[in-house]
Formats: structure tokens, sequence, C-alpha cells
């Protein structure tokens, strides 16, 4: 997913690109031909996830998330005073500890030209279940 929204901060339009880190193309093209009505979903009420059972998850999703920081980086952004950056990252099992961990070891490229950069995370019901906006990079 991959949308653009507008706001006005402090007298300032401020542009939020969000992009979604999926496990991979698969996982992607499962949710969207879902939410896109190109399919629909299955009678029995839940569905296999395609490409199989996630293995080394944590370090897929990270590698994910780097591959959306990469990909933004290069796009030009106009028509807004500030911009910001958020990823928001698919995985079920992740938790807290597990994205300050990712945040330790994502490389952010200089040349990127966000004012800030955020992971976007779900926190677990033994966390509180809640989104959680985590602070990646600030210029």
């Amino acid at each position: 997913m991959n949308q653009t929204v507008y706001y006005r901060l402090d007298g300032n339009s401020l542009g939020i690109e969000v992009a979604t880190a999926y496990f991979g193309n698969l996982q992607a093209k499962q949710k969207w031909t879902l939410d896109r009505g190109k399919r629909k979903f299955p009678d029995q009420g839940y569905e296999l996830q395609w490409g199989g059972p996630i293995t080394n998850g944590s370090n897929r999703m990270r590698k994910q998330i780097q591959k959306e920081i990469n990909k933004k980086r290069a796009k030009k952004y106009s028509g807004v005073d500030k911009c910001w950056l958020c990823i928001y990252e698919t995985s079920p099992t992740s938790d807290e500890r597990t994205v300050r961990n990712w945040l330790n070891t994502l490389k952010i490229p200089d040349d990127h030209s966000f004012d800030a950069i955020y992971l976007l995370h779900n926190a677990p019901t033994f966390e509180g279940g809640m989104h959680k906006a985590f602070k990646v990079r600030t210029k």
C-alpha cells in the first residue's frame, strides 16, 4: 500500500508518504487483490498465506522495511513545506523489542528528502494492541 496524506502543521503544509512493508510480493498481492475486489475472500472464513509459511520472519521484514526506505528516498516530492515517510510493517509476530532492534540496523541514506522517517507498528495484544510510531530519523 502506498498513499500520500496532506496536513497543516504549525502553519506549514505537511505531506506524509505512507508505504507498507510486506514479507514479500506474494503477501502484498494476496492482500491487494482482496482489497481491490479482484477476488472474494474464501467462504470458509480464512485462507492460507500465499507462498507458504514465513521463515526467518523478523529478518525478512527488516529487509523489506529497508527496501521501502531505499525505494522512497529517490522519489521527488513537491507542493509541501515538509515531507515525512511512514512505513507500516505488517509482521503479526513483531513486538516492540524487535522493532527497536530493527531501528538500530536500518541504513538511512544521507541523500533522502524526508524531514522525518517513522516506522508504524501494530503492537501485539500483550503490549496493548495499539499502533505505535517509532521515529527512525529526523533531519
